[in-house]
């Protein structure tokens, strides 16, 4: 099974090359990628259950992002986890993964770090790298995925962040951060599942804005960054009751009501 899908990577690998000769670019290896790392358990809050962490089989994969069919050119898989080893360390056995009879399904340590996503996104660029050169890579911006693409590059890698991890990443912050006793008002137990709205409602307004704003910019990073800073000051006025002139002038996603107090400078 292994052998088979190593083989249907390497023909899809194949197929990119030649559409991209067929479309006249002139290096015919260059492909766009976008990738992630999945676990069979969270990483953290394994409810005291270990002192490692909770994952113990990760799932490294790369897809082409040429076509609009996103096939999947590269994985790599890592796995703790060996059925003959813990049997035979029931039985008082001293065993490692790497060294037994029987066969071994383990291809790591079981203290070794699951969770390090720059050394399987390395991994899984040099298998892409036999055949293709990756021109650009899009991953979340909360792991050091990145930088494993670039070890594994010769030529300069783009990057971008993936907007599905960015929206998750805000409403987490916002569920966790301390706010003040008045910020929502109602018993406790009401409180929690108002914060959780508010973080619903904040996510949704500035991934509105961030995705209005690549629109009218036209994807140029230095305007949009040059504009945000007047959208976040309207975004808290908004939020605060004051949702006038300001939104009308610099907000995207806002029109501005007639009866906000606060004018625009």
């Amino acid at each position: 099974m292994v052998a088979l899908n190593e083989k249907d990577m390497h023909d899809i690998r194949e197929k990119i090359k030649q559409d991209n000769r067929l479309c006249g670019l002139k290096d015919g290896t260059k492909v766009n990628v976008e990738g992630d790392t999945c676990y069979n358990n969270p990483l953290f809050n394994s409810g005291g259950h270990t002192p490692f962490q909770g994952g113990t089989i990760e799932v490294t994969t790369m897809c082409e992002n040429n076509t609009r069919s996103k096939r999947i050119i590269g994985v790599h898989v890592a796995n703790k986890l060996c059925m003959v080893a813990s049997r035979l360390r029931n039985q008082g056995i001293a065993v490692d993964c790497q060294n037994h009879d029987g066969k071994c399904t383990a291809n790591m340590s079981e203290t070794g770090v699951i969770g390090n996503e720059e050394k399987w996104n390395e991994q899984v660029a040099r298998k892409i790298n036999t055949d293709l050169n990756i021109a650009s890579f899009t991953g979340d911006g909360d792991s050091k995925g990145h930088s494993g693409v670039d070890k594994a590059q010769v030529q300069q890698t783009v990057h971008f962040k993936d907007l599905g991890h960015l929206d998750n990443s805000l409403k987490r912050a916002i569920n966790k951060a301390q706010f003040s006793s008045g910020m929502f008002a109602g018993p406790a137990s009401k409180r929690a599942n108002f914060q959780n709205r508010f973080a619903l409602s904040i996510r949704a307004r500035c991934m509105s804005e961030l995705t209005r704003a690549h629109k009218k910019y036209k994807g140029n990073i230095k305007e949009i960054k040059n504009h945000m800073p007047k959208v976040i000051s309207s975004i808290i006025l908004c939020y605060k009751g004051y949702c006038g002139a300001y939104c009308s002038k610099h907000s995207l996603a806002c029109r501005g009501s007639a009866g906000g107090k606060y004018k625009a400078k």
